[in-house]
């Protein structure tokens, strides 16, 4: 046979067998698990689905309540896992492929140690259970062009196509197709790219896990000129430019709606193509209390005004307007008002023996040697009269449908349409609507949704 055939045929086996498989750690090498804060044995095991008496066993405890923080565990029984376990939280669009490969951990140890039955358990905000790894991010990721092999973008990028098949869980060098994210070490320079399309360079949702009554941001970062549209819950998301090819959407997490919460978004390029991702988001419990029984006046619970006041409000914080009129985190709105909160945000509020409802905002006290009320941000004031529930209300826009109300003032010292910047002051502190006392209550709405006010106070959004 010719020699150089020979060797082409020679060379052509060794491109298509399968990418060695890196070969398992010993059994005696067991995974370790690192306890964090409001950990207990009981959870830990029941978290890996063991019994606590194993995990007392294999680490030899003798007094269960003596573990700390920063204890580190032996995990039994999790054959063929290895490293140091800890948590992760989901990010949106994440998948078992993305996470295996940044973590450094096979798709059955992932499987396996997280019990996951099925792919769509994978939802953002999720805490799972992954290998540590020094830097998660420190693989880069390069969309697969048409007409381009695994084989071609190895030798262009100067690397083993071996060691491209076996980091992106491929099992010969043929598998991946046009499209695919192929993920390389950090030593391959290439221009880094979402997991999920070319379309993206980047997508993050804060803060992760959500929990009701946050103030959410979306942020994405798109891989060329799109139009960006999505929605969140079954409410439409807007988006506005924030940096140099950088857009954000502000969202609220509405008070009672726990569990999962559909995320979509579109992205559509000037040609007519589009990417779209959609994905659950797990909404967390706020932790909120039950504030004690009131008794107000009964016509501030007739069932017809609070629909129809509710309604106002509603429509009114609806108007989104393009301008972002604030900078930075929001100021109190009245003199020692962080030492002078009455009532929480998110509280369950019971009046009159009956009525039941959610505080949307938090209530100041009288704290200081004044009954002042200021604005918090720059803004446009669109309601200042009387409410029968609110008593004396303003409502300010700040743009971008960022809404602030103050409500049950004594007297409103502005007027709609006035423009107001930081510590203006705008009103006084009263008794009227539904109220049981001197106080004000402060609360912001985000496209209509409240959300915890104290957070805008906090964090600079976005």
């Amino acid at each position: 046979m010719n020699k150089c055939l020979l060797c082409c045929w020679l060379l052509l086996i060794a491109l298509l067998r399968p990418a060695p498989i890196a070969q398992a750690q010993s059994e005696d090498d067991p995974p370790t698990y690192i306890v964090q804060a409001g950990d207990t044995l009981s959870l830990i095991a029941l978290r890996f689905g063991i019994t606590t008496g194993d995990l007392i066993s294999a680490n030899n405890i003798n007094d269960p309540n003596a573990i700390n923080v920063g204890t580190k565990l032996i995990i039994p029984g999790l054959s063929g896992v290895h490293g140091v376990l800890v948590g992760k939280t989901i990010g949106f669009g994440e998948t078992l492929r993305t996470v295996s490969i940044t973590q450094n951990m096979s798709v059955d140890a992932f499987v396996r140690v997280n019990r996951i039955t099925s792919p769509y358990e994978l939802y953002t905000g999720n805490n799972l259970i992954v290998t540590q790894v020094e830097d998660p991010n420190q693989r880069s990721a390069e969309v697969l062009e048409p007409q381009t092999t695994l084989l071609e973008n190895a030798a262009i990028h100067q690397t083993s196509a071996w060691l491209l098949t076996e980091t992106n869980l491929y099992q010969y060098t043929w598998q991946p197709l046009p499209g695919d994210l192929i993920f390389y070490p950090g030593s391959v320079p290439v221009a880094n790219q979402s997991p999920f399309s070319p379309y993206l360079q980047d997508i993050s949702i804060a803060p992760l896990p959500l929990k009701e009554g946050d103030t959410a941001v979306l942020k994405i970062t798109p891989g060329r000129q799109v139009t960006i549209s999505g929605s969140f819950g079954g409410e439409k998301l807007i988006f506005h430019q924030i940096a140099d090819g950088q857009f954000a959407a502000l969202f609220g997490i509405k008070l009672d709606e726990i569990g999962l919460s559909p995320l979509y978004i579109s992205l559509v390029d000037d040609t007519g193509q589009n990417f779209e991702l959609s994905q659950a988001v797990l909404i967390g419990s706020g932790g909120f209390r039950e504030d004690p029984p009131l008794v107000v006046d009964p016509t501030t619970l007739d069932p017809v005004v609070i629909e129809e006041e509710d309604a106002l409000v509603d429509n009114l914080t609806r108007q989104i307007s393009a301008d972002k009129l604030w900078e930075t985190p929001f100021q109190y709105p009245s003199d020692a008002a962080g030492e002078c909160i009455r009532a929480g945000f998110g509280n369950s509020r019971t009046y009159n023996d009956g009525y039941t409802s959610k505080h949307t905002g938090v209530d100041f006290g009288v704290c200081a040697p004044n009954l002042n009320i200021y604005a918090p941000a720059p803004g446009r004031v669109v309601f200042a009269g009387p409410l029968v529930i609110r008593g004396n209300a303003t409502i300010i826009d700040h743009g971008w449908g960022v809404f602030s109300g103050y409500w049950h003032q004594s007297e409103i010292l502005v007027q709609v349409g006035e423009q107001v910047e930081s510590g203006k002051l705008i009103g006084i502190i009263g008794n009227t609507g539904r109220s049981t006392g001197p106080h004000l209550h402060w609360e912001i709405r985000l496209n209509g949704i409240p959300v915890n006010p104290l957070s805008w106070v906090q964090n600079t959004y976005p």
